[in-house]
């Protein structure tokens, strides 16, 4: 199957779908992309500042397994442990207009 068959496909799918089913899939999707950017930009803040995840654990109170888990995509962080870490990195978080959004055509 070509990847325009294959986008076809998954858009004549999409269009079957209820609006709270394509709710609940963009929840999913949403909540995968979310914790892959965080992850991503926790190793990367880290990294500048030159942190192990233990240096990182001593200065912002947060296990350094949590970090581990975090930084691995394997958990979901409260919002006070991402200000936590947040603030001991020197990051802001910001919430923008979401780019991608399914819809039914």
């Amino acid at each position: 199957m070509s990847a325009d068959q294959a986008l076809a496909q998954l858009q004549g799918e999409i269009a079957s779908l209820e609006p709270h089913e394509i709710a609940e899939i963009e929840t999913s999707v949403l909540g995968h992309h979310t914790r892959t950017l965080l992850a991503v930009a926790l190793v990367e803040g880290r990294e500048v500042k030159k942190l192990s995840q233990q240096q990182l654990a001593e200065i912002s109170g947060v296990p350094q397994p949590e970090i581990s888990r975090f930084e691995g995509g394997l958990a979901n962080p409260t919002l006070d442990t991402m200000v936590k870490l947040m603030v001991a990195l020197d990051l802001q978080m910001a919430l923008v207009p979401a780019k991608y959004k399914l819809v039914k055509s």
